[in-house]
């Protein structure tokens, strides 16, 4: 048979967007001189998202609108969206909240910097090593330029490429750091300001020498692959990685390995300008920070804390160090330390000992009879017979 055309028909139909959601993972705890970072946020439409900041001045979302940038300590409300498309309805917004703290070493964390090398950071900037001279950064390639932190642009450079020495992906806890043989060096402009260097660096197994990592006339290392400052020897193995801090101060030579004083004297010669990183050096360095004076105990242990924490070796420290199961804060608060006094006569001066674990050294002195005790500088005089309370203030300045 045939049929005729069948009359025509019509139903009503309605087509919506679908709804979505993000799942928007917790930012963990950051830290001031953190590199550039995407939170993890993703929609269940597949598109993608994006995020705003609470306070731009704490963390800053770039161009991108996903990558943010720390920029101060404090607390903050990340906002995560996504706005939709044609087939799907905006999803609901998604917040976390961040807090931003002290807890990296900072060019102006400490005063006196004079050099900084972080093997994590050859770039010295603020996003992780992806490229090194034009090319991307891989494990045994020869390292060029290796930028300086500290703000005084001595970055190290080395033009003869046959002496550059190399980068070790993952060299310390999943962190590069820059491999020497001992006719590897970089040269830095001589520096003969430079007192005190702290560093993360281990010595390979196959040099039996007596070095000088840094050039000068500082011998670092034996011939029987131990830690060395001159004559002194502190007995530690350099064939595994230490937190190191040599100082040269006049009057204050010391060496201290993972915290503990292994050594020190009151030479009162000057050290040689320090002008190589490697120069007759075998092994691997991961950090290296130098500064132009003398530490406190407070602050070389702050520096010790945060090499440590950082690198992976805070269960190498000292059991009594002040930094052995936390991070220290190179910002905020700072601690004071004021040496007690003797009993005085009347008639008597005495200097006070004061000192910050900020290392910032200008301080101002009260008590709480000045008819007993006047001050200059940091020099009491004791005026007349009583018993007072000195108080010692610093004023701070950023970031402290």
């Amino acid at each position: 048979g045939s049929y005729a055309p069948a009359p025509s028909t019509s139903i009503s139909a309605t087509f919506d967007k679908s709804d979505q959601t993000i799942s928007f993972g917790t930012i963990e705890p950051k830290s001031v001189g953190d590199f550039d970072f995407i939170p993890t946020a993703v929609a269940s439409s597949g598109l993608p998202t994006s995020f705003t900041s609470s306070d731009s001045l704490i963390a800053e979302v770039q161009s991108d609108g996903k990558t943010i940038k720390v920029r101060a300590a404090g607390s903050v409300t990340i906002t995560a969206s996504q706005a939709g498309d044609s087939a799907y309805n905006a999803a609901p917004t998604v917040t976390q909240s961040m807090t931003v703290g002290y807890y990296n070493l900072q060019a102006d964390s400490l005063p006196g910097i004079r050099l900084w090398l972080d093997g994590n950071n050859l770039d010295a900037d603020t996003t992780a090593d992806i490229n090194h001279n034009g090319v991307p950064l891989t494990n045994g390639m020869a390292i060029v330029q290796w930028n300086d932190g500290s703000g005084n642009t001595n970055h190290t450079g080395q033009a003869t490429a046959a002496n550059r020495p190399t980068h070790v992906t993952g060299g310390l806890n999943s962190k590069g750091a820059v491999h020497f043989t001992a006719a590897q060096t970089m040269d830095i402009t001589d520096d003969s300001t430079i007192r005190a260097i702290a560093a993360v660096i281990k010595q390979a197994s196959t040099q039996n020498a007596v070095t000088k990592p840094f050039g000068g006339n500082q011998n670092l290392t034996t011939s029987a692959q131990k830690f060395a400052l001159g004559a002194t020897n502190s007995g530690i193995s350099t064939t595994s990685y230490h937190v190191v801090v040599w100082q040269f101060a006049s009057g204050a030579y010391s060496i201290h390995i993972d915290g503990e004083n292994k050594g020190s004297s009151t030479s009162s010669l000057t050290p040689d300008a320090f002008g190589k990183v490697g120069n007759d050096f075998a092994g691997s360095i991961a950090e290296v920070v130098a500064y132009d004076g003398g530490l406190s105990d407070g602050v070389r242990q702050k520096l010790e804390g945060y090499l440590a924490h950082k690198w992976g070796l805070e269960s190498d420290l000292v059991s009594s160090h002040t930094y052995k199961n936390s991070r220290p804060a190179f910002g905020g608060a700072q601690a004071l330390t004021l040496q007690p006094l003797s009993d005085k006569q009347v008639g008597q001066t005495v200097t006070l000992d004061v000192s910050s674990d900020s290392g910032l050294t200008t301080f101002t002195f009260d008590s709480n009879d000045s008819t007993v005790v006047s001050f200059s500088g940091n020099v009491v005089t004791a005026l007349k017979v009583g018993k007072v309370t000195i108080t010692a203030t610093q004023a701070g300045q950023a970031p402290w």
